[in-house]
């Protein structure tokens, strides 16, 4: 054989190497997307069976939506009659502030306090009682600076202040100071400052009328009667507010409750009780307590006859306001003072 000749044989059989390759290559592509294509197909014919069995009748397709209109017709019924307590609510509510508002006959107070009527309806009953007392909360830094507190030292003493248009306000006021912290003075005056504001040490009894209130609002509120008079009544909320380094009771009373009679004769009173912390070792303790023009009847009693404020009906025709303050300063002052010894950290 000849150099050509096994050139020739030599480049044939080349040409068959790469046919052999070339022919491996595409077989084993093609068995794969034989594979491939027999994956879909069976994956394809399960979802059809899965499909042909999950496919439901037209019968049972209407039976869902008509009970899914049913429900959305309870729902909006629901609806309905819940706007329509809302708007009784609201229209009680509304009618509640208006019923705050001065009368054009009634001449204006230095606080709105001496008209605030408490409605019979039950949910907006627990609203005003929430309300009213938050109110007296967040007027508490406004208290104290009305009665010209000092920052440090003793203080028991009362102020009767001049309204303007013959009314007075009358104005308690008690500090001192502990040398304990504040978590010590706090829990060795809790049941004290509470039975004050609840009512526990009044000569006249009590009657609770917080039978409305949700369980979240009595751990911290009591509502409660006293009754002073069969014309006379005082609804007093009482309630505690918790701060970082301060504690407020206080309790404030209703002119009116719309479940009991009419009070013929009234006067706000709203007493606040404060116990705060100085520093890690001394807590202070501050007391305002308010009393308010007189009410009789819807109209506001002027100080030159409030005579149950003088505790006297013998008193001059031309009596002066600082004549009237002297008067009312000597027997408030032993109250005072009786409540401010009370007030100690030790039984």
């Amino acid at each position: 054989m000849d150099c050509r000749e096994l050139q020739r044989a030599m480049r044939n059989r080349l040409k068959q190497k790469r046919h052999r390759e070339r022919f491996g290559i595409e077989k084993t592509q093609l068995l794969t997307d034989i594979k491939e294509l027999k994956i879909s197909l069976f994956r394809l014919r399960r979802q059809a069976k899965v499909q042909k069995n999950t496919l439901l009748p037209w019968e049972a397709i209407a039976d869902s939506l008509a009970e899914a209109t049913s429900e959305a017709q309870s729902s909006v019924i629901a609806l309905r009659a819940q706007q329509t307590r809302l708007v009784d609510l609201c229209q009680n509510l509304s009618a509640w502030v208006a019923s705050m508002s001065r009368g054009n006959n009634v001449p204006q107070a230095r606080h709105r306090w001496i008209d605030v009527n408490l409605v019979a309806d039950p949910g907006s009953r627990v609203l005003g009682i929430d309300w009213y007392s938050k109110h007296l909360y967040h007027n508490t830094d406004f208290m104290v600076a009305l009665s010209q507190m000092p920052y440090s030292g003793p203080v028991a003493d009362a102020l009767v202040l001049d309204c303007g248009d013959g009314f007075s306000e009358l104005l308690g006021r008690m500090q001192k100071e502990f040398n304990a912290p504040f978590e010590v003075a706090y829990q060795a005056l809790r049941k004290k400052l509470r039975g004050q504001c609840c009512g526990d040490f009044d000569r006249n009894v009590c009657e609770d009328l917080d039978d409305t209130l949700s369980e979240t609002l009595q751990t911290t509120i009591r509502y409660y009667r006293q009754v002073i008079t069969p014309e006379e009544s005082n609804f007093f909320v009482c309630r505690e507010f918790k701060e970082e380094n301060r504690v407020i009771f206080f309790r404030g009373n209703f002119t009116q409750d719309e479940k009991f009679s009419r009070n013929l004769r009234c006067r706000p009173r709203i007493f606040w009780y404060i116990l705060e912390r100085i520093d890690n070792n001394h807590t202070r303790f501050r007391s305002v307590l308010y009393n308010g023009p007189r009410v009789e009847d819807g109209a506001l009693v002027p100080w030159r006859f409030d005579y149950g404020m003088m505790r006297s009906k013998n008193v001059q025709d031309d009596l002066e306001f600082d004549q009237y303050q002297a008067i009312v300063l000597k027997h408030t002052q032993p109250i005072i003072d009786v409540n401010y010894t009370s007030f100690t950290l030790t039984d």
